[in-house]
């Protein structure tokens, strides 16, 4: 028994947000955390690495403490394998100073290394939150500056004053530091003269939600940021770029790490240190397990330069009982790089099949060695599935793509007849929770695309967007990760663009 080409399109694939230019593609270690608290001891509860120096040994620095609450200590340690394995000081190498304005903690260190010195600005707390300054021959031992170098006095936004440090050397031969408000959680920004003299801070940067745990980079080109938001639980890692470091433009595929699916980092995410080597971006960020202030620990992800991901659906072939799915990655600079996708039953997340990725001029990829690896995959049958993308480096590194947003969708042609005019027919049923259908009809092949907004107008999911036939199109949206409220689907096929309402009511 064979089927027309006009009835037998159902697919059911995981839409990936795609974006090129900024790093938004990261790849979270499969190993377990690589860097956690010694029980009994300061760090048992945290452990969280806030600064990296790269090298053949590396050094970082991190914040621990033994409970949710104060005091926090700042701790040290080395790795020979790129920052997956960490040998601990024992001690804290920085402590909060009883009787002083840092006596209940000293925490989030930002630390550069300047012509054989370390220097540390660091959060120190006592009531209000400041900016401390520290110095070290070795990273180990460490001079503390007696006074904040930038503290509480001001007014509205830092009106409890300022922490989370980020610190960039400037072409002026100052520095610049982004620091996160209190009580209200925005981010300020300060320009240093030397170490010590600062600027009061101004508001530059805030988002829909309170906004935590800053880390600015400069890539020689323009600032990088990543910062956390809806602290916890349930916390991610948004990113955002400025060419001066004021203004800045969050990127339109965020967040771009989320928390799971592992168990340690289930509940929640905050950014920890950031470095680009020249092909990969690296960062070691916090995970926590619980509901409340942690554990907290430190895990490990990836993301290499340029890398853009994208899933497209083909054309049904006549007399075939199966449609095919293209999965295809794309990266700057593929040395030491294997990517696979593994295919998994929604509704369980149990894995069915595993699919290498060739950058090899086969595989619906036309040439070899252009950095671009992409293989097929046929659906077995009608069933609803997700796809995540792993990455192995230099052959023995196993990361997987969890921190991109998802959304599974149905997209079947329903009518063997053709239509005779665009339409998109109202959701049903509206309202819903947390599925529901949307029907619509394309008269010509038309590049097609389906798009959720939410009532301020901001995208929060793309349903469809490829090439479609001329047919009539069931699409099911799973919208389990939705807030509850009122969303518009927009579609746009050729120049016919119309929009209606959907209410989602939990």
């Amino acid at each position: 028994m064979t089927r027309s080409a006009a009835s037998i399109l159902s697919v059911c694939i995981t839409f990936f947000f795609t974006h090129a230019a900024s790093q938004t593609a990261w790849f979270k270690y499969e190993g377990n955390p690589v860097l956690v608290g010694t029980s009994g001891t300061w760090d048992s509860f945290q452990a969280r690495i806030d600064q990296v120096i790269p090298g053949d040994t590396m050094k970082m620095w991190y914040t621990g403490a033994s409970s949710g609450s104060f005091p926090f200590y700042i701790g040290y340690g080395t790795s020979v394998n790129g920052g997956i394995t960490w040998t601990k000081y024992p001690n804290p190498v920085v402590s909060p100073t009883p009787g002083t304005w840092d006596a209940s903690a000293s925490l989030k260190p930002s630390v550069i290394l300047i012509q054989s010195e370390y220097k540390m600005w660091y959060t120190g707390n006592n009531g209000s939150y400041r900016i401390g300054y520290a110095t070290s021959p070795d990273g180990i031992t460490w001079v503390k500056r007696t006074d904040a170098v930038l503290g509480a006095g001001g007014s509205g936004w830092w009106s409890n004053g300022v922490q989370h440090p980020s610190v960039v050397p400037n072409d002026t031969g100052g520095y610049t530091m982004w620091v996160q408000g209190s009580p209200q959680f925005v981010f300020g920004r300060s320009t240093g003269a030397n170490d010590t003299s600062w600027t009061q801070p101004v508001q530059v940067f805030a988002d829909v939600d309170n906004v935590y745990y800053q880390r600015v980079t400069f890539n020689g080109q323009f600032y990088e940021m990543w910062y956390s938001i809806t602290f916890h639980p349930n916390s991610s890692i948004k990113y955002a770029t400025s060419s001066d470091g004021i203004n800045w433009t969050i990127a339109s595929a965020n967040p771009v790490l989320t928390r799971g699916p592992g168990s340690w980092d289930l509940q929640g995410i905050l950014p920890g240190y950031i470095h680009f080597d020249g092909s990969t971006y690296h960062m070691w960020y916090s995970g926590s397990s619980g509901t409340g202030a942690g554990p907290w620990r430190t895990g490990y992800a990836v993301s290499p330069k340029g890398t853009n991901y994208w899933l497209s659906t083909r054309d049904s072939i006549i007399n075939s009982v199966a449609d095919t799915v293209q999965i295809t990655i794309r990266v700057d600079n593929p040395a030491e790089l294997q990517f696979s996708a593994k295919i998994k039953i929604k509704s369980s997340g149990v894995a069915i099949d595993t699919v290498q990725l060739f950058d090899d001029g086969a595989h619906d990829d036309s040439l070899a060695a252009d950095g671009i690896f992409s293989n097929s995959w046929v659906f077995p049958d009608s069933n609803s599935y997700s796809i995540s993308l792993t990455l192995t480096m230099h052959d023995t590194l196993r990361f997987e793509m969890t921190g991109v947003k998802e959304l599974v969708t149905s997209v079947r042609d329903i009518s063997e007849s053709r239509p005779l005019t665009f339409g998109l027919l109202q959701n049903y049923p509206n309202p819903f929770n947390p599925t529901t259908r949307i029907q619509f009809s394309v008269v010509s092949r038309q590049f097609t695309v389906l798009k959720i907004f939410d009532i301020l107008g901001r995208e929060v999911a793309t349903l469809v967007n490829e090439e479609l036939n001329s047919g009539s199109y069931n699409i099911t949206l799973d919208a389990s990760e939705f807030a509850s409220g009122v969303y518009f689907y927009r579609l746009q096929a050729g120049e016919f663009i119309e929009t209606k309402k959907l209410v989602l009511m939990r």
